[in-house]
């Protein structure tokens, strides 16, 4: 039963991340039905109990229920019942269940693969699929409709494959053929015109540079300069004015010649400063509503009051910063809670890596290449978080479940034994016994 449930968490998040059921036999319902049995699997195997007690879990929980309690101080009851019932709940179940069903390092690896092949079949998707909206790239339907999202998804995909590139268990010719994947996620990332999905890569490209062999810096710099040049040759007019404002710059000195140009200018910099608007309005929202926020998902509805309170048009939009996002809507237990879960999470990883370091096993340069890639993936959703209101999507909840997962594997060893290094002392002394 371990090894079906696991199995089946397998296919849940390829099916939740590759979103290929977004587009074909959407009609069979497969992630609900799989999410069912996943569920069913965590209970009878009792390896639920494993998601709620570990720190990470508890963090979690108590965020979900604040989120429940907000409820009837939301200023639209209705629709945030109906987000935390559906949006939040299926993203929690994912972070109970991948910590669950995942209950030695071997599965826990298996899932970094699945993670990456589900981000790469995304961006195939998107070659196939994807579509200019205002000059930034998503696709036609489904949860990478987004750019951020879509960005966020291709950064994540970066992530899990330079794993593969950097496991040493691969020959080399292997290693290199895994950095083609590379290639079009980093395509995709740069048409998104997302400015945070750019910041996590450079934030990547340097954890990773020093932390790889000679060898493995070389193969990276090659990757991310086909990758990056790829990217400029086919980055739309929009895309390359937005990355321009990360540096202060403004967009109109890098204009192109056609007509659209000025409305592309004017648009890449009305964005810089909507986001700052919106955040303004998210802080002011939270201290206006520090204990139970406005509701969860009803930041866009308050911002229009308080707007139409000054004789101003509301926005209409997210708060694009995940912190502010909870906050405003959550109040401040939210918040806390939702920190206090991406602390434990650093501190799982940090006592993972200490286990792996300190004993001999033959895997433990894989696992110390798992723990150091979750970490990556960990700190891009810092940065994400914030540039985007992404704090109910199911992103961080599963790298979450993976983190405790691993943690907890890597404590107790349940499917591999490792060999501890021995003192001297204990060596030698059948030795000497032998001789006398």
């Amino acid at each position: 039963m371990v090894r079906v449930g696991a199995f089946a968490l397998f296919a849940m998040l390829f099916l939740s991340f590759g979103r290929l059921t977004d587009f074909f036999l959407d009609y069979l319902h497969l992630p609900f039905v799989i999410s069912v049995f996943c569920l069913i699997a965590a209970i009878m195997n009792r390896n639920i109990q494993a998601a709620f007690q570990s720190p990470v879990g508890m963090a979690l929980t108590a965020f979900s229920l604040w989120l429940v309690v907000d409820i009837p101080f939301s200023f639209w009851r209705s629709n945030s019942l109906e987000l935390v019932t559906d949006d939040w709940a299926k993203s929690f179940s994912l972070f109970v269940v991948t910590a669950a069903l995942l209950p030695s390092l071997r599965q826990c690896t298996k899932a970094v693969k699945v993670l990456a092949f589900a981000f790469l079949t995304t961006s195939v998707l998107g070659l196939v699929y994807g579509k200019l909206s205002e000059g930034r790239f998503g696709l036609t339907q489904g949860l990478y409709m987004g750019a951020n999202e879509l960005a966020t998804a291709m950064a994540q995909g970066c992530i899990f494959w330079l794993f593969l590139i950097r496991n040493k268990a691969y020959s080399f010719p292997k290693r290199m053929l895994a950095a083609l994947p590379l290639i079009p996620l980093l395509i995709i990332l740069l048409d998104t015109a997302s400015r945070a999905g750019l910041v996590v890569i450079g934030v990547v490209a340097v954890m990773t540079f020093f932390r790889s062999s000679a060898g493995g810096r070389a193969a990276i710099a090659v990757v991310l300069i086909l990758g990056v040049g790829a990217g400029m040759v086919f980055m739309t007019a929009t895309a390359k004015q937005r990355f321009v404002t990360i540096f202060g710059a403004a967009p109109s000195d890098y204009a192109q010649s056609d007509d659209a140009a000025g409305v592309v200018s004017a648009s890449a910099l009305e964005s810089s400063t909507q986001r700052a608007f919106l955040l303004k309005r998210s802080v002011v929202l939270t201290f206006e509503h520090p204990l139970f926020g406005v509701g969860p998902g009803q930041f866009a509805v308050a911002e229009a009051g308080l707007s139409a309170e000054e004789g101003k048009k509301g926005q209409w939009l997210g708060t694009h910063n995940t912190y502010t996002q909870i906050s405003s809507e959550g109040g401040i237990p939210a918040l806390l809670f939702f920190l206090a879960s991406l602390f434990f999470c650093f501190r799982e990883l940090r006592t993972a890596e200490k286990i792996h370091r300190t004993i001999s096993h033959p895997k433990s340069a894989e696992y110390l290449a798992v723990a150091f890639t979750l970490r990556l993936a960990l700190i891009s959703y810092v940065v994400f978080f914030c540039f985007e209101h992404i704090g109910y999507d199911p992103f961080y909840p599963a790298v979450a479940g993976l983190i405790v997962a691993f943690s907890r594997a890597s404590r107790t060893m349940t499917s591999e034994q490792p060999i501890r290094l021995a003192p001297a002392a204990a060596v030698m002394r059948p030795a000497v016994q032998a001789a006398r």
